[in-house]
């Protein structure tokens, strides 16, 4: 709570400057990515996301709340899926300058969720007191926009908060409330340490710590009595000649071979590609 503190009057200092807001939302963005991994600094991603709520809840009207989750948008899928890049121009065959400008276009795109989130916050809550912000409005929304962002205009489920989580002690809710509910308790937790001069919202983020740490004692399969024989078949096919209309045929033919001397198997995968 005392680094919380810490940020909070250094953010109350230069509340004032607006371009000073929509930097820090840019990186607290970028620095949220770090909580993925291969980095994997779990809490990170919790105090990132309090001070970028924060920064909502004390905007001055909707369109720089807006704003505000337009930089963080920014900054998160700007560094989490710069990998893009690699694919449009690597084995996409695009030119760099296009691959580019593409890959650009598609951060600024996904980017306009969070700030969707940013408006909706600053709109439904603006009437409200900060602890019912906070506690139901901003966890709820924010579980909305990463269902819709998973499910229109085809999805695009990467970054979602949930999977930050999935070595420390609230995955252990995964299995009952899916990836999209453990983003939920994230933007839960985040919100709460925002209301950390009152006690109840500490005790709550305890509460869930407690529960999380007893579901990790819960086993939630078991084996089954009959045994399966899985084959997984990899053909091992060059990236730049995965997508070749010449090589279709040979290349189908490579999947077939290797599936004929399998017969025994009771189930046989093939790459998601093949």
């Amino acid at each position: 709570m005392t680094i919380y503190s810490a940020l909070n009057n250094f953010i109350h200092s230069f509340s004032g400057s607006f371009i000073f807001q929509l930097i820090v939302c840019f990186f607290l963005g970028a620095s949220a990515v770090l909580s993925f991994s291969p980095f994997q600094i779990e809490n990170l991603i919790i105090f990132s996301l309090a001070i970028f709520f924060q920064f909502i809840y004390s905007s001055k009207n909707i369109k720089h709340a807006a704003l505000l989750g337009l930089f963080f948008g920014i900054g998160f899928m700007g560094f989490g899926v710069s990998w893009i890049y690699i694919s449009i121009e690597k084995f996409g065959g695009v030119s760099p300058s296009l691959a580019f400008i593409f890959t650009i276009l598609f951060i600024l795109f996904i980017s306009i969720y969070f700030s969707i989130f940013g408006g909706a916050v600053k709109l439904i809550g603006r009437n409200n007191k900060k602890p019912f912000v906070m506690i139901f409005i901003i966890p709820s929304l924010w579980f909305l926009i990463e269902l819709a962002r998973g499910l229109f205009f085809t999805g695009f489920p990467w970054l979602s908060i949930g999977y930050s989580q999935i070595n420390s002690t609230i995955s252990s809710f995964a299995p009952i409330i899916g990836v999209y509910g453990v983003g939920f308790v994230i933007a839960f937790i985040a919100a709460s340490l925002t209301l950390w001069k009152k006690i109840w919202p500490v005790l709550l983020v305890l509460s869930i710590w407690l529960i999380s740490h007893g579901l990790s004692f819960t086993n939630w399969t078991e084996p089954m009595e009959e045994k399966i024989n899985v084959a997984i078949v990899q053909g091992n096919i060059e990236q730049s000649k995965k997508w070749e209309p010449t090589l279709f045929f040979r290349n189908l033919q490579l999947y077939l071979d290797l599936t004929k001397n399998l017969s025994g198997s009771d189930v046989i995968v093939w790459p998601e590609t093949a």
